[in-house]
């Protein structure tokens, strides 16, 4: 590879590494083509990204970045890795997905780093069960928003249960 596209392509991924919110290193030996195809449509689908790197090349990306995790012990054989970005939780979702799929266990993941802390391998499954971050600050807004209402009602019985009186009374002097 010559020198120009190597530093065109370790731009390319320091990008990458800026805007991702997750990255899932992982091992893809033994998994053909097609296979790969597979996964990588997937990724494309829940707005990830997944790619091949060359192992110095993601080094030299990762410290163009300027990340401060070290990641160099998992940067070691064939390396895929998975970027999340609006959603860190979307690449374990796909990648758990996958691994259930029959014939693709030989998919393994390195380690997955989420806010750029640190997630052993073996929690890729309770990593895919979390709900989206949209999900999260759903449920964030209708906690804030649950308290607000039950004020508001609390104070209007107050004032129906004075409209009611009035109305009573006004019947009572009608008649």
């Amino acid at each position: 590879m010559k020198k120009e596209n190597k530093t065109e392509l370790i731009a390319e991924l320091a990008e990458k590494f800026e805007n991702a919110s997750s990255l899932y290193l992982t091992d893809f030996s033994g998994i053909n083509v097609q296979k790969m195809e597979q996964l990588r449509i997937k990724f494309r689908e829940s707005n990830s990204d997944f790619k091949v790197v060359k192992n110095t090349l993601a080094k030299l990306a990762l410290n163009k970045a300027g990340y401060t995790v070290n990641l160099d012990k998992y940067l070691q054989g064939p390396t895929g890795i998975a970027f999340g970005y609006a959603d860190a939780v979307a690449p374990a979702k796909v990648i758990s997905d996958f691994l259930k799929e029959k014939d693709n266990d030989k998919l393994q993941v390195k380690i997955c780093v989420i806010d750029k802390q640190l997630f052993e391998a073996s929690k890729i499954g309770d990593i895919a069960k979390m709900p989206s971050k949209k999900d999260l600050l759903g449920q964030l807004m209708g906690l804030f928003n649950s308290p607000m209402q039950n004020v508001v009602m609390l104070l209007n019985t107050p004032m129906q249960n004075l409209v009611g009186i009035l109305e009573t009374l006004k019947d009572k002097k009608a008649a």
